[in-house]
């Protein structure tokens, strides 16, 4: 939002020159920060936007004609419908996510893009909080306890300024001290208030189980989707009539942001009334400048400025999948960015190794009570597998201490080992959560009965039963490191609901690791293998993150 008034007395002279009165507006950091957060908050929304299509926050009934459940989605089904130039769309369900998001149908990608820029946006917000703090600026955004009053005042002027103008009325602005005036003051507060929320219920879906304190503050994981999900909203209604008011207000308030000085100098240079002390705002560094050398600073600065605009531009846009710039029509023919897939994958491995940091053997996940548990889908990647595999179902065990393989049925298991029940979350890497309750043996005694070789550090989880789309053989893997194999928490899960394990749910064994992702949660297990160095990953293969731990 713009200032509102105009220092008409500005100009003076300095030993016969002509001078500029102008004052310090904005701090550096401030200056950058703010500007860089434009394509970092873009290429979180349109990577969320991707993440959300795989399980929507919102979600009816299945319509009986479509069999959507998403309310985008039929969005997307009446534009297609109703609206000129749009009848022939390809999927009129994604209409929506193909031209506001990355593209439906690439979590892998958008997981890894939305991380990237949440690193870049929880550092930005670092560097402009230090702006603040450095150039004082953060006095001018402390809340006054007349700005709900003087802030519905300022917000009927803009409201009823259109109208003047057009009857060519006097509409005068309320008047106010200090740099901003409360509407302003209300905004430019509440958007770090925003982007700080953003980052705390981000990191509480992100890593529900070892930041589940977090988590409970907002509800829950569910819960905390929701807040995540309307915050983007709060940005864009932040961001439009921000936009359109700079602009409306004139260069000068564009180029405070840009070079730092302005020269409305007096309404600004009076402090607030309001706060005393510490808190009370600052009267602005004014300084007496050359019209000539105000001209050329601000001619380097912007010329820096769109430079960096242009790089920014030019990095983001080679960080997008080719899909999406394809539709944005900046690439016509397929070819590979291996510097942009280095860069995402880097900014993966980054999180991997937070992930693990976070990572506490002592800490137990959060256990419910019958009365809490949820439906848990049939989430088999391909096709449900055949029962009859069943019937002569083994698990074998390979690089164990003793050097040779063992092999055991469900009832060898079932007899030797003690069984274990617990009630826990279900955590998809889709989004969507289940609470259920589970029985079987821990990993942990499996380890202590049948000791894996000395070096080992890892586990290689197997099915060899697992099914594509079409139903053919796909053989699931899934790496699983060891301190997390030791979990209490762990199972090699026998029992779902009280009951024996179905084929839905990956009978007669299952892993059942509430500390990870449910995709490392392997169904229908049929050999372990530990190993000293990192095995192969069904999941990390196809772009998703190696250690996956929530």
């Amino acid at each position: 939002m713009p200032h509102c008034q105009v220092d008409n007395e500005r100009n003076g002279t300095s030993g016969g020159v002509t001078t500029v009165r102008v004052y310090r507006a904005h701090h550096l950091l401030v200056r950058w920060s703010h500007w860089l957060n434009i394509p970092i908050l873009l290429g979180l929304m349109l990577s969320g936007m991707s993440i959300y299509w795989a399980s929507p926050v919102y979600q009816h009934t299945p319509d009986p004609q479509t069999g959507n459940v998403d309310p985008l989605a039929d969005v997307g089904v009446w534009v297609s419908a109703h609206v000129p130039g749009q009848h022939g769309h390809a999927s009129a369900p994604d209409w929506v996510y193909n031209h506001a998001s990355l593209g439906p149908s690439m979590l892998a990608l958008a997981l890894r893009f939305h991380w990237f820029c949440a690193y870049l946006f929880m550092l930005n917000g670092l560097v402009y909080a230090t702006g603040l703090v450095t150039g004082g600026e953060w006095r001018s955004l402390v809340p006054r306890l007349t700005d709900l009053r003087d802030g519905t005042r300022m917000f009927l002027y803009y409201v009823g300024l259109p109208l003047a103008r057009l009857t060519r009325r006097s509409w005068l602005a309320p008047a106010f001290d200090g740099r901003y005036d409360a509407l302003q003051r209300i905004a430019y507060f509440a958007i770090p208030v925003a982007g700080l929320l953003s980052v705390l219920t981000g990191w509480s879906i992100h890593k529900p189980m070892q930041l589940y304190w977090l988590a409970a503050i907002f509800g829950g994981y569910d819960q905390a989707r929701v807040f995540h999900f309307w915050l983007l909203w709060v940005y864009v209604l932040f961001v439009v009539p921000h936009v359109v008011l700079v602009l409306a207000d004139g260069w000068d308030t564009v180029r405070s942001m840009i070079v730092g000085w302005s020269t409305r100098a007096s309404q600004e240079s009076r402090p607030g009334p309001n706060l005393d002390g510490f808190f009370r705002e600052r009267p602005p560094e004014l300084v007496e400048v050359a019209p000539e050398l105000l001209r050329r600073v601000t001619r380097r600065d912007v010329l820096v400025f769109g430079a960096g605009s242009v790089a920014a531009i030019t990095a983001g846009v080679s960080l997008l999948p080719q899909s999406t710039r394809e539709r944005l029509g900046v690439l016509h023919e397929a070819r590979s960015e291996p510097r942009s897939e280095w860069l995402l994958n880097r900014a993966l491995r980054i999180d991997d190794d937070v992930a693990e940091a976070l990572y506490s053997n002592n800490r137990l996940v959060p256990t419910y009570t019958r009365s809490q548990m949820t439906p848990l889908k049939n989430n088999y990647n391909g096709a449900t597998p055949d029962p009859s595999y069943i019937a002569g179902w083994r698990l074998t065990l390979d690089g164990l201490a003793s050097g040779v393989s063992v092999s055991m049925g469900i009832r060898d298991l079932l007899a030797n080992f003690k069984v274990h029940e617990q009630i826990t979350r279900l955590v998809c890497v889709e989004g969507w959560s289940a609470i259920a309750w589970w029985a079987g043996l821990r990993f942990d005694d499996l380890l202590r009965v049948y000791p894996p070789m000395a070096q080992a550090r890892w586990a290689r989880i197997e099915s060899s039963v697992n099914l594509d789309p079409s139903g053919r053989p796909d053989p699931y893997y899934m790496s699983l490191d060891l301190p997390t194999a030791r979990h209490p928490q762990t199972l090699l899960a026998t029992h779902f609901n009280g009951q024996p394990l179905t084929v839905e749910h990956g009978a007669p064994l299952r892993l059942l690791v509430p500390v990870k992702l449910g995709l490392k949660n392997v169904k229908a297990i049929t050999r372990i293998t530990y190993s000293a160095t990192k095995p192969a990953d069904y999941w990390a293969e196809r772009g998703y993150s190696y250690y996956d731990g929530i």
